[in-house]
């Protein structure tokens, strides 16, 4: 496998230079089309990372909520008994 490698790199190389023209413009310019649909799809990702960004960390805050309560009710079972007053819940 090496051995391919090796004789494949100066080719891959070289080839920038043989096909310039056909295969590597030198240039490359961005219609006012092809801008706006770039913008777009851009700002679509930064809203979809923004919302499950968000949803993310709602159920961290849930979980450690939780464990907060879990922690609180085994450290003291009888304030989470049915029927307890709700002043002694706090």
């Amino acid at each position: 496998m090496a051995i391919v490698f090796f004789v494949n790199l100066p080719i891959v190389w070289k080839s920038v230079e043989w096909w310039r023209g056909s295969l590597h413009p030198r240039s490359v310019t961005m219609t006012g089309e092809m801008r706006q649909v770039l913008l777009f799809s851009m700002m679509a990702w930064i809203v979809f990372f923004a919302a499950v960004l968000q949803h993310r960390l709602r159920l961290e805050w849930a979980r450690e909520a939780a464990a907060r309560e879990a922690a609180a009710r085994d450290a003291d079972p009888r304030l989470f008994l049915p029927g307890a007053p709700e002043a002694r819940r706090a």
